[in-house]
């Protein structure tokens, strides 16, 4: 275990090395900086800004500061919130992407393997089939579209669900269905199959002729045998949720990760880019090692070397 661990954290720094570069050059490479939008500065004013971040070095020169402030786990200064650095920007934005992407984690997992669960159980009669359309437009509708219209029905018409901001726990509501919906139906359809193809495996036969069946059946012998797909999806579906969905937060103004991340690629802010970046890439990291670690529990087929 302790091999596999350091080998993980070995390559998992390999990964997010290769992601933090990819980006930085990217990001380099695209016309245009970060201080070309503003009202023309004076050419030695211009100069002097460029040279306290870097920009008048050569690109590789900026990759190696970049590097060496990475190395200490600094991001630097943001070019355009003055005065604040990146660092304190994610300790003030991380914790609320992640209660959103929490709750929006708990509905999604609820909701979707609980009607994947039932529909599996009732294949092919009503329940099962109005499962599979609504998952089906769930996984159809983009998130902004499903946004825009909760806000219409719950915010403005019926006006029993705050439409924006964040003041207390009803303002999660609609932000955190929103980023669900297309979770959720995308693991009703894959828990669905998945139990669908352990049903039909002999062991299910014999475990009934035993006189097995119910909430014991499903609990006991099916489900442990059907959720690996889930968990293999739910290692970067937990990171993306708890980063945030970008375009959300924008729509629900929730002073998160992804709206400062939109602002930032706006606004060619290198340093908030990479951080968010690098913060996203450490997330996917971390949740595909433990869906490895818990392939153990789930399959004792599956050994960890």
């Amino acid at each position: 275990m302790t091999r596999l661990v350091l080998s993980r954290i070995f390559y998992g720094l390999i990964v997010v090395w290769a992601v933090s570069t990819i980006t930085f050059f990217l990001m380099h490479s695209v016309p245009g900086g970060p201080f070309d939008s503003e009202k023309k500065f004076p050419p030695e004013i211009l100069k002097n800004i460029q040279a306290k971040y870097h920009l008048d070095q050569p690109v590789w020169k900026q990759y190696g500061f970049y590097i060496s402030d990475l190395a200490r786990l600094q991001f630097g200064p943001s070019f355009k919130y003055r005065n604040r650095q990146v660092e304190d920007i994610l300790a003030q934005t991380f914790p609320v992407s992640m209660f959103l992407g929490f709750w929006a984690l708990v509905i999604a997992v609820s909701f979707g393997v609980s009607a994947g669960i039932v529909s599996a159980l009732r294949h092919n009669q009503a329940f099962d089939r109005i499962s599979i359309f609504l998952s089906t437009l769930g996984i159809s509708v983009p998130g902004f579209v499903l946004a825009t219209l909760l806000i219409y029905f719950f915010g403005h018409r019926l006006k029993i669900l705050p439409p924006a901001l964040l003041e207390d726990w009803t303002h999660y509501i609609l932000p955190a269905c929103s980023l669900a919906a297309a979770p959720a139906a995308y693991l009703a359809r894959l828990s669905r199959s998945s139990l669908l193809e352990t049903l039909s495996k002999p062991f299910v036969q014999s475990v009934q002729a035993k006189g097995v069946s119910g909430a014991r059946l499903v609990f006991r012998h099916l489900l442990k045998n059907s959720l690996s797909p889930v968990v293999t999806v739910l290692g970067p579906l937990v990171a993306m949720l708890i980063t945030g969905s970008f375009v959300i937060e924008k729509i629900f103004s929730i002073p998160g990760m992804g709206r400062y991340f939109i602002t930032a690629v706006s606004n060619r802010d290198y340093p908030l880019i990479m951080a968010v970046t690098i913060v996203y890439a450490v997330l996917i990291v971390l949740m595909n090692f433990l869906v490895d670690l818990t392939y153990a529990f789930l399959d004792p087929r599956v050994r960890l070397r």
